[in-house]
């Protein structure tokens, strides 16, 4: 049983922040062009070929191309707000989404104004940008924590400006500050080889494939659409670098869709099972207490199962843990069987007066049949290749037209979690609609109902389904 905790009063999910910083960096931008705080015009950018205009805004082109940033850093957040739970390393993807976001202002500045504090500022974004990838990548292959990638990025970032800073004439690449953003990378792409050679399960190779493809395609527009070459049209909207911007934004996505599909390397030396049930053996009064109070989603749910199962209905609750879903349930007017695969949940129950029963709903005997079966944020701690073998179980326990209520984390493949209100990790198995959907048909169960929750914390989000033991014909 894992349920949030209730999210903390002033803070906010990863989409908001990301936001947040494009509403106000695009807000500075705008006033900075209005009120030339970047200087005066010295022809900073002449070089990607696009005139310069009379207006306020230079290179329009070159300039409005930089929103494919913007976009893509709202989704990249969008992603890690859905997948929190999934992802090995969510702050920090957070504040990557935030970095994307900043390339498109940052790169705005120099295109809108030409400006010399407007090129420092397409810069800098640049090596933020860069430096998070190799300081990333260097992280994760000497297994380091959050201080040591600040560090590392810091350090990646300071070397970057002060190399940007040499005046110095590079060929093909041009100016310094491109020749270091591109050793960044090149030093990101050289550590995420020898991490892959070394990881059992590395992330998924066709995403930094595409990342890697759109970034050699761009870089080759890049050099096309430069200033001198047969394929700059000074006066077109068409620009060759406007689509390096835009091919830039699908690279810095699909790098992000890459580190997101890496999984936890470090687990527990038990298996699986075992290891989530001492998770949460060691810590279950703590879990009891920080878990007392029920959202308010969880509560809709329980009202409206308990009113569909009738008052009097017998009801199996899966994973009970410290019972606060079978108080309200027994509140809604039905009977509730609590049982818990862990030991301490159980004593924990029948301390309180109530009766409980050590229960795996994958091999114990379930008993039945039953008017509903209620199995809140419980089955995600199964294995995938058990689902099917529990969810039959369950419909057979379970009269013709009796009900199930099931509500498991959505995401992609599995992986270990710990923190929060367990400390130990405990493993996990995520979930698609689809999939889903999918297993509990296959179970014979017929679905109802199939809804997308967002966490109370509004980090990940959970599939909430209602079905149905459909009656013999």
């Amino acid at each position: 049983m894992d349920r949030a905790a209730p999210r903390p009063q002033g803070t906010f999910g990863p989409t908001a922040v990301a936001a947040a910083v494009a509403v106000a960096s695009l807000a500075l931008l705008v006033l900075a062009v209005q009120w030339h705080w970047l200087g005066p015009d010295v022809g900073d950018g002449s070089g990607f070929c696009e005139s310069a205009r009379s207006g306020l805004v230079r290179q329009p082109a070159n300039a409005a191309s930089n929103l494919g940033f913007v976009l893509a850093g709202l989704l990249i957040a969008r992603h890690v707000e859905r997948h929190w739970s999934s992802l090995t390393r969510p702050v920090l993807m957070s504040g990557y989404a935030c970095l994307v976001v900043l390339l498109g202002p940052g790169s705005m500045a120099m295109h809108a104004t030409q400006a010399s504090l407007g090129g420092l500022l397409d810069l800098t974004s640049m090596y933020l940008v860069a430096g998070f990838a190799s300081a990333y990548a260097l992280t994760r292959l000497a297994r380091a924590g959050t201080g040591a990638f600040v560090a590392l990025f810091v350090a990646a970032v300071a070397v970057a400006e002060a190399v940007g800073q040499v005046h110095l004439s590079v060929p093909v690449l041009g100016h310094p500050g491109n020749v270091i953003f591109a050793l960044l990378l090149l030093l990101a792409l050289g550590v995420e080889l020898a991490l892959r050679r070394r990881t059992p399960q590395p992330p998924g190779l066709s995403r930094g494939l595409l990342a890697i493809g759109a970034l050699a395609v761009a870089f080759v527009i890049w050099n096309m659409g430069m200033t001198g070459t047969r394929w700059c049209r000074p006066h077109s909207w068409l620009q060759g670098h406007a689509v390096w911007h835009l091919l830039c934004a699908v690279a810095a996505y699909q790098l992000y869709r890459y580190y997101a599909s890496e999984r936890p390397t470090a687990a527990p030396a038990r298996d699986p099972k075992a290891a989530t049930i001492a998770a949460y053996e060691a810590d279950a009064e703590a879990y009891g207490d920080a878990t007392a109070q029920v959202s308010a989603p969880v509560r809709d749910r329980i009202e409206t199962f308990a009113a569909a199962v009738g008052v009097g209905g017998h009801v199996l609750e899966i994973g009970s843990g410290p019972g606060h879903d079978a108080l309200l349930l027994e509140s809604a007017g039905v009977r509730v069987d609590r049982t818990d695969i862990t030991p301490a949940f159980v004593r924990m129950l029948r301390d309180a007066g109530y009766e409980a029963r050590t229960l795996d709903p994958l091999t114990g005997e379930l008993g039945g049949p039953y008017d509903g079966v209620w199995a809140s944020a419980v089955l995600l701690h199964v294995a995938r290749a058990d689902v099917g073998t529990v969810l039959r179980r369950l419909r057979a326990a379970t009269r013709e037209g009796g009900l199930l209520h099931a509500s498991v984390k959505e995401g992609e493949g599995e992986g270990w979690s710990a923190g929060g209100n367990v400390a130990a990790p405990r493993h996990f198995t995520y979930w698609s609609e689809h999939e889903w959907r999918t297993a509990l048909t296959e179970a014979g169960w017929q679905v109802d109902a199939l809804e997308v929750m967002p966490s109370v914390r509004g980090r990940g989000r959970w599939l909430a389904s209602t079905a149905t033991n459909p009656r013999s014909r």
